[in-house]
């Protein structure tokens, strides 16, 4: 009665006594150790639940429940240790096996089948599809095995990163099935998959994607949501698209939704963001906007810095360092990044992110003529990353000290180096480097390599008010003018004196 009303603390201590005072009845009541074992599991209590489930199956191996004892045995297993322990998947073939055709072994056979669909092949993952379908056909009259099947498909789609078919599937279950008692669970699934897709969009980098999705949605299923990870997530998009005071606007409203908010009252599935992450973002457009003086107060409020990611603590490094810069304190500011690419390198999970840190070295040492630590600092970028906007830079600061010196030869490899990088040719990153494009046909317009400027040039961008276009058509003009001048002069014999 006890277990029946929900009261699952009363039901653990009367089954207990029970069993302890009618120890000879106990092979009777296999009701006592199953039930106990499900109080146990709803009160939270995994651990004993484990023990009492294995004697439910010690004492009762072939009871009907039996698969669906050594399936919840499965389930909460992964809970403490995770899925990719051997013996989850093990406890579920064993009940699918081992209590064929039951619903428990339904259960578990359906288990076995979500886990691997993040990694099936297309034709694979058809049939996976068709046999959960036979199963859910087969088990109808089971309670809430549709909303079983919805919420479990949609996390194994999601682990797929297929975030639109996982949302859709939930969206057409949730109009369809309007009486559910488990609407609550699919929203929240629906509000993950969201969020999911636009943190995929915003980690590469396309902020119109994610922009777009957060939009679409805000007055729809995000509407009254208070997560923290969507404000910020629209902040990074913003901060990616060049558009500064919108990205702070939300990382302030992300702010407020993380400050004081104790972890467990925060949705489960929510995206953890630190504050001292969103201070050291509000540094960072400050910065940008050119509001220096509010971005170091931002950066001072950026306390615990072991909330910072790897990559968050040398960004706040750089920032730091940019900001000294700003001062007019470069000598400060050059100590200042040796020391923390010291500190950095003696951690192997910091040191691997140090790029951004050289190359504000480069920059600093090309404005005091400090070559030797350009060429150092510009080599350890290079070797440090792949993020091709850093070795963009990189190349352009070694073009820029070797013209300084002298070495057009030295600067005509870096900036052809350069201009091999795809992200420098692609559509969006395109007419940004124009200027560089310009410069390399200038340096070999210079050396009488027409034929090689000719080509460079003809790369830049076609709009008419593109001036570097301009500027190389009126210089390639003038020297096929003089080219063709020349050509007449010799041909005439009473030229000779001038020629």
């Amino acid at each position: 009665m006890y277990f029946r009303k929900g009261d699952y603390g009363k039901s653990i201590a009367a089954y207990d006594v029970a069993i302890k005072r009618f120890p000879e009845a106990t092979g009777r009541f296999p009701n006592a150790f199953y039930n106990r074992a499900e109080a146990q599991f709803r009160s939270g209590q995994e651990r004993e639940a484990i023990d009492s489930y294995r004697q439910f199956l010690q004492k009762f191996p072939e009871h009907r429940h039996g698969g669906y004892a050594m399936t919840r045995l499965g389930e909460m297993i992964e809970t403490l240790v995770g899925a990719d322990d051997r013996r989850v998947t093990g406890a579920f073939f064993e009940s699918f096996f081992r209590y064929r055709s039951t619903p428990g072994a339904d259960i578990a056979r359906m288990r076995v089948l979500m886990s691997r669909i993040p990694k099936m092949k297309d034709r694979e993952l058809k049939d996976a599809l068709l046999e959960i379908d036979e199963i859910v056909k087969r088990d109808k009259d089971l309670p809430s095995i549709q909303e079983f099947k919805t919420i479990t498909l949609a996390d194994a789609f999601t682990a797929r990163g297929e975030y639109d078919r996982a949302t859709a599937d939930l969206v057409q279950f949730y109009k369809e099935n309007t009486q559910s008692r488990h609407l609550d669970l699919i929203k929240g699934r629906i509000v993950r998959n969201l969020a999911e897709n636009i943190k995929a969009a915003v980690d590469r980098n396309d902020f119109f994607q994610s922009l777009r999705l957060y939009s679409r949605d805000q007055s729809g299923w995000l509407k009254g949501v208070k997560r923290g990870d969507l404000p910020y997530f629209a902040g990074r998009s913003f901060e990616q698209a060049g558009v500064y005071d919108e990205a702070a606007t939300y990382y302030g409203e992300a702010l407020k939704r993380i400050d004081g908010v104790k972890p467990v009252d925060r949705d489960v599935f929510e995206n953890e963001i630190s504050v001292e992450s969103l201070h050291l973002r509000l540094a960072a457009v400050s910065a940008k906007e050119k509001k220096f003086s509010l971005a170091e107060s931002e950066l001072k409020k950026v306390k615990n810095t072991e909330k910072l990611t790897p990559k968050e603590k040398v960004e706040r490094a750089d920032l730091a360092s940019a900001l000294a810069e700003e001062r007019g304190q470069a000598e400060e500011a050059k100590k200042y990044l040796a020391e923390m690419i010291k500190l950095f390198n003696a951690d192997e999970k910091t040191a691997a992110e140090t790029a951004p840190l050289h190359l504000r070295m480069a920059r600093l040492a090309l404005k005091s003529k400090d070559y030797s630590t350009v060429e150092k600092s510009v080599e350890q970028t290079l070797k440090l990353t792949n993020e091709e906007a850093l070795q963009a830079s990189a190349y352009e600061i070694e073009a820029e000290a070797a013209l300084q010196r002298g070495k057009r030869g030295e600067a005509i490899k870096s900036y052809r180096s350069l201009l091999e990088i795809p992200t420098v040719n692609s559509d969006v990153a395109r007419n940004g480097y124009d200027s560089v494009r310009y410069r390399l046909g200038q340096l070999l317009f210079e050396t009488g390599d027409l034929k090689s400027a000719e080509k460079i040039w003809g790369e830049l961008s076609k709009e008419e008010a593109n001036v570097w276009r301009r500027l190389a058509s009126e210089q390639m003009s003038g020297a096929k003018w003089r080219e063709e001048y020349k050509k007449y002069i010799e041909r005439i014999p009473a030229a000779a004196e001038i020629r």
